[in-house]
């Protein structure tokens, strides 16, 4: 029997990858708009440094199997029943660099948990999230009424670190990761008279509504909702449903989805690993590119 290796799925075979996901819709379609996220960056740029999006074997086209390697995270999917296929290829990888498993699905998390145990690795964090999913037909029916005192635009770069420093999820490297997001993504942030960044909302690699955001001193306004409908016709408008990912403690938030019309379809984790070797290696002094 062949021994197992990990392939890469080269960037002109993204979109036929991407493709796969399109069954039964929208079963899939955090794949899909996974993919399309890569996809749509390769176009901006065709070589992306520390991005690899591998398969085992190269049987990607059978089952939509993928492990992306993006930096510091890990992204997974497959549409194996038993996750066999998702567990040998994430077997294969080196973990003495630590990394987060990012908005894997809850069909999956054996797959992930088996690696952990398997490679003995230690676990840093482990977050649940509930998937919050809006058609994009449902989302081009809300009305968008932006108060006087509000202008919506998306974010500049220079407000990449305001953003990144007031986020919650903020850790080492993660600065290098919100300059991207903002740069290469869709976004808004809402600012006030004096040009005050209010609130924002990112869309994250996986395609979801992330990082939203509201400064202290502008709560109880509606900035959060205002940001999610305004992200929410923007994907319309680009073909795209809309999914969020709000922590599974974050009451104020879950009920703020719930009453713009998101459904809870769906739960997807957060899992960092600590690095093998005691040392993280990415920097948040790391260069944009």
């Amino acid at each position: 029997m062949e021994q197992d290796k990990l392939v890469e799925i080269e960037p002109n075979d993204w979109v036929e990858l991407r493709d796969i996901f399109l069954l039964n819709w929208p079963d899939n379609h955090v794949a899909y708009h996974t993919i399309n996220n890569y996809v749509n960056w390769n176009r901006k740029k065709s070589y992306i440094r520390d991005l690899k999006i591998y398969s085992l074997n190269n049987t990607w086209r059978s089952d939509g199997t993928y492990v992306i390697v993006d930096r510091y995270q890990i992204l997974i999917y497959s549409l194996e029943l038993s996750n066999e296929k998702l567990k040998r290829a994430l077997s294969l990888l080196d973990f003495s660099r630590g990394y987060l498993f990012s908005a894997f699905l809850r069909r999956h998390r054996s797959a992930v948990l088996d690696i952990i145990s398997s490679k003995k690795l230690k676990v840093q964090s482990d977050t649940l999230t509930f998937l919050y999913y809006l058609s994009k037909e449902d989302a081009k029916k809300k009305n968008l009424i932006a108060p006087n005192n509000v202008t919506l635009k998306p974010l500049s770069f220079e407000d990449a670190e305001a953003v990144n420093n007031e986020w919650p999820n903020k850790c080492v490297g993660s600065d290098f990761l919100v300059k991207r997001l903002v740069d290469w993504n869709p976004n808004i942030g809402a600012y006030d008279e004096n040009n005050e960044l209010m609130g924002w909302c990112l869309r994250l690699q996986c395609g979801a509504l992330g990082a939203l955001q509201v400064r202290k001193k502008f709560m109880r306004r509606g900035i959060g909702s205002l940001c999610v409908i305004t992200m929410s016709k923007i994907l319309a408008n680009m073909n795209s449903d809309i999914f969020a990912l709000v922590n599974d403690s974050n009451f104020n938030s879950q009920n703020m989805f719930v009453k713009l019309g998101f459904k809870h379809i769906d739960d997807a984790y957060w899992l960092r690993t600590l690095p093998t070797n005691g040392k993280i290696l990415w920097s948040d002094g790391e260069i944009y590119y």
